[in-house]
């Protein structure tokens, strides 16, 4: 790698979730009129909702029409969706074409490649949001051309997008390594309110103290959750009362059962499903946040914060980066069920630094993941993206306040 970009690489991306707030966080936001260009929703309606809160004009339109609840989720990727991303490419162009949005889309915000690729020929400014390269997860192999001219043409679609929004850390350095300039390249949180939810528990000092862990069973190996129930029956040997809930998907329940009696603690753990996750973290007053299964932050310690709750998270990249400087969060080491048996008995024993690390994480993650953070930093990348579509000449972005002063 040479030595100009491993200066880029070691540097923190513009917008990283823990920075201060700046002179530019008091300018009044513009009322942009964005178009979310998806084929899964998912968090891009959060994202939306928060632009709305912030007084901006998103639509979310998808290769099927305008959002409409619920869609399905993204499928993860193979050979046979290679195929059919360039008929996706097509599709998006047709869509564009059909629902003439360049007449008041201000700024397109595409949420996958085919989106990305078919907007670029239009003149609404592209901010490209790189959540997964295409072919993530797909060993390349002899004669892939297929998977190497998309491969291409994506980084085509990177360099031309006015600006480039990712989600984590990792992508960050990918996007870099795929040729992105950094002046266009901006990392921005998902956001998350923690006023939605319900505050902190653990009320009784005296009750049986909740573990919770979810998104365990994700990895083939099942190496986190080996470690998890040994040291949960570490864990139980000095406080008898411990409970340990552990998400799972309904396929995955005979294994974690068989794995909990094994280690001689199946009766005080109990399966759950995906469903009955607010509940869990609800009762629980310790989530154990394993590693994520992925590159990008945890999900589930972003919402285990917001919630309100002490957080027993593993020491790895993509915890740090959800709390750069550890707000809400007690570490202990991924290969040592002994210390994290040790630091889950000091969680249960001590209500009070239980509170203060709820309150702590809590704080964080409205000071850096509330929609109202993370509209402004949306509304520096579209700045961004619509100075450099338009450069040259007058200010544009005066032109544009101009023209609506005269509607």
């Amino acid at each position: 790698m040479s030595g100009t970009m491993t200066a880029l690489l070691a540097t923190p991306p513009r917008y990283w979730p823990g920075e201060n707030a700046t002179q530019a966080d008091q300018r009044p936001m513009r009322r942009w009129r964005v178009l979310h260009a998806c084929d899964v929703v998912g968090l891009t309606a959060a994202v939306a909702e928060a632009q709305v809160q912030a007084g901006m004009r998103p639509s979310l339109l998808t290769p099927h029409g305008w959002y409409r609840p619920p869609m399905p989720q993204r499928q993860p990727a193979t050979a046979l969706s290679l195929i059919h991303e360039w008929q996706q490419v097509r599709r998006w162009r047709n869509r564009f074409v059909n629902e003439i949005v360049e007449q008041w889309a201000e700024i397109l915000h595409a949420h996958c490649f085919a989106a990305a690729m078919a907007g670029l020929r239009g003149s609404s400014p592209v901010v490209y949001d790189l959540v997964s390269p295409i072919g993530a997860g797909i060993a390349p192999k002899p004669g892939a051309w297929l998977l190497r001219s998309l491969r291409v043409a994506e980084q085509f679609a990177l360099s031309r997008a006015a600006a480039v929004v990712v989600h984590s850390q990792a992508m960050w350095g990918e996007a870099l390594r795929r040729g992105v300039d950094a002046q266009d390249l901006f990392l921005v949180p998902d956001p998350v309110e923690a006023a939605e939810f319900d505050g902190l528990g653990g009320e009784s000092r005296h009750r049986a103290v909740t573990l919770f862990a979810p998104d365990l069973c994700k990895r083939a190996d099942g190496r986190e959750l080996t470690r998890l129930l040994l040291a949960f029956a570490t864990l139980r040997s000095e406080i008898e009362t411990a409970r340990l809930l552990i998400e799972v998907s309904p396929e995955q329940s005979g294994r974690v059962t068989a794995e909990a009696a094994k280690a001689g603690v199946a009766d005080a753990v109990r399966v759950i499903g995906q469903t009955e996750r607010s509940q869990a973290i609800g009762v629980a007053e310790i989530i154990v946040a394993t590693a994520p299964a992925d590159d990008g932050p945890s999900r589930t310690l972003i919402e285990a914060l917001a919630h309100g709750r002490a957080i027993l998270a593993a020491d790895v990249e993509q915890n740090r980066e959800v709390t750069p400087q550890g707000r809400g969060c007690l570490w202990y080491r991924r290969d040592d069920p002994r210390d994290l048996a040790g630091r889950a008995a000091f969680l249960a024993r001590n209500p009070d630094f239980r509170t203060a690390l709820a309150v702590s994480g809590r704080t964080h993650v409205q000071a850096t993941r509330s929609a109202k953070i993370v509209a402004r930093k949306y509304d520096d990348v579209y700045r961004h993206a619509f100075q450099r579509q338009h450069r040259g000449g007058l200010d544009a972005l005066g032109q544009l306040e101009i023209v609506r002063a005269c509607f």
